[in-house]
C-alpha cells in the first residue's frame, strides 16, 4: 500500500516544488516535508517562500492528502492547514482571486493562522482564515476575522472578477495607527483583485453614524474616496478621539452634516 511504502520512500521535496509552481506561477520553496501517519496520514511542511520579489512566507503548513496523490506528479489535498502567514499588499488579491490551474495542485480547503498583512502605512491585527476551492472555478468563499472575533470578512465566489464581501465589526479599531476605535462598523460590496468597491456602509463613533459609499484601492498603495454622511456625531468627543496634537488636513467629498 502506498502508506507501507511511505516508511521507505523519502518524500521528494521537488516534485511538491514543482506542483506549487506550476499551479501559482511563481517560485516555490519548500525546506522540508516530513509524513506523519498518526493520527491519520498527514504531510508537515517547513519554511516555505511563494514568489521572488514580493514573498508570500509560511512557518509551517499541514495538509491532509488523497493518499494516491502524494507520489504522483498531481498533488491533491483535502485540507491545508497554514500557520504564521506573512503576505505581502502586492499579493493581497491574486491570493484568493488569481486563476492558477489545478492541474499539478489541487487544494479543497485552506486555513491559515496568524496571518501577518504587510501593508504600508497601515497596522492591522493578525487574522485567521479559512477559504474553500472548487475544481478548475477557483474561489467558493472565504472569511478572515481577528483573534478577538470582532472583525469578521466574508467573500463569496467570484464572479467575472468580482466578488461579494461583507466586513462587519463591533467594535472596530481603526488599522491607522492611534487610539481611534469605532462603536461598530458594517460594509457590504464588490471586491477584485486590485480594489473594493463598496455599495453601502455604516459606522457607529462618537455616539453618532456616518453613512456613504466608498472605493478602496490597494494596487500601487492605498487609497480611498467616496462619500460621507454624517449624523448626530459628539463633536468635541470627535475632535478628541481624532486630535491629541498639531494639525490635522483633508478633503471629504460629498459630506452631509
Amino acid at each position: 500500500s502506498v502508506v507501507a511504502v511511505l516508511h521507505f520512500v523519502p518524500l521528494d521535496v521537488a516534485s511538491f516544488e514543482k506542483a506549487a509552481e506550476e499551479r501559482f506561477g511563481v517560485p516555490v520553496k519548500i525546506a522540508s516535508i516530513h509524513v506523519t501517519l498518526v493520527p491519520s496520514p498527514r504531510l508537515r511542511m517547513e519554511n516555505i517562500v511563494i514568489g521572488e520579489d514580493n514573498k508570500i512566507e509560511i512557518a509551517s503548513a499541514v495538509g491532509i492528502p488523497e493518499l494516491g496523490s502524494i507520489l504522483d506528479k498531481k498533488k491533491a489535498f483535502t485540507r491545508i492547514e497554514l500557520q504564521d502567514v506573512k503576505l505581502p499588499q502586492q499579493l493581497l488579491g491574486a491570493t484568493l482571486w488569481g486563476k492558477h490551474s489545478d492541474s499539478t495542485l489541487r487544494i479543497d480547503k485552506l486555513i491559515a493562522k496568524n496571518i501577518k498583512l504587510s501593508i504600508e502605512g497601515i497596522t492591522t491585527p493578525p487574522l485567521d482564515g479559512e477559504a474553500s476551492f472548487a475544481k478548475d472555478t477557483g474561489l467558493e468563499k472565504a472569511q478572515l476575522v481577528n483573534s478577538e472575533k470582532t472583525f469578521t470578512v466574508n467573500i463569496s465566489e467570484p464572479e467575472e472578477g468580482k466578488a461579494k464581501i461583507e466586513i462587519t465589526g463591533k467594535p472596530f479599531k481603526l488599522p491607522f495607527g492611534g487610539t481611534m476605535e469605532l462603536q461598530s462598523f458594517s460594509a457590504t460590496g464588490a471586491a477584485s483583485e486590485s480594489e473594493i468597491l463598496f455599495s453601502e456602509y455604516e459606522i457607529g463613533a462618537a455616539s453618532g453614524r456616518l453613512t456613504g459609499a466608498a472605493r478602496v484601492r490597494w494596487s500601487s498603495g492605498w487609497s480611498l474616496d467616496g462619500e460621507l454622511n454624517a449624523r448626530d456625531l459628539d463633536a468635541a468627543r470627535i475632535a478628541s478621539l481624532l486630535v491629541s496634537g498639531g494639525k490635522v488636513e483633508g478633503k471629504i467629498g460629498r459630506a452631509h452634516v
